[in-house]
């Protein structure tokens, strides 16, 4: 664990080295806009709840976070028990010979192609520094998101592992460990 996020801690200031002379477009930046600053919903998080004492303890012990600023980062937190629903009703049920038809096919590929082309100087120095192809990074954002298009602006991600942590006990170790790798970005 701790190798992964030192490498995300020397990762991230780069990306967003080599990002800051490219033109990104809106159609990047405004789902991230987005995803900050849409009003968040209730319920609040259970801070009576051992489970966010113990991590407030760590986060302020052993990551040196300021216990007040935590608490008022997590009181905008809403959760959204319907992310919980769909962990249970995964899409992906099917065999992958079915499934890939729903997110690979034409559209997709010639509207990846062009993203890549648009984008190229920024996925070359991507892949120059860290080793991963540009089409694996163009691929991923393709199915994951459609470049934006879809999923991003739905949930942010503060929201959805602090959902995953506090009402998904069968893997709230896991989410737990995502959301303090998270804050330590």
């Amino acid at each position: 664990m701790e190798d992964r996020r030192a490498f995300l801690k020397r990762l991230v200031p780069r990306l967003i080295g080599l990002a800051a002379p490219l033109s990104l477009g809106m159609s990047l930046v405004q789902p991230l806009l987005a995803q900050t600053s849409a009003p968040p919903p209730a319920p609040p998080l259970p801070f009576d709840d051992p489970k966010y004492r113990d991590l407030f303890k760590e986060l302020s012990q052993k990551h040196q976070f300021d216990p007040a600023g935590l608490r008022a980062l997590f009181e905008k937190v809403a959760l959204q028990p319907e992310i919980i629903e769909k962990f249970e009703r995964p899409p992906e049920i099917l065999p992958y010979y079915e499934y890939r038809k729903r997110f690979i096919n034409e559209d997709l590929i010639l509207l990846s192609r062009a993203y890549l082309n648009e984008n190229v100087r920024l996925f070359q120095n991507v892949e120059d520094a860290f080793g991963v192809q540009k089409e694996i990074i163009c691929s991923i954002l393709a199915i994951e998101t459609k470049f934006g298009r879809q999923g991003i602006e739905k949930y942010r991600a503060f929201d959805a592992l602090n959902t995953a942590f506090s009402l998904y006990p069968r893997r709230e170790l896991f989410y737990r460990d995502e959301l303090i790798a998270y804050l330590l970005l």
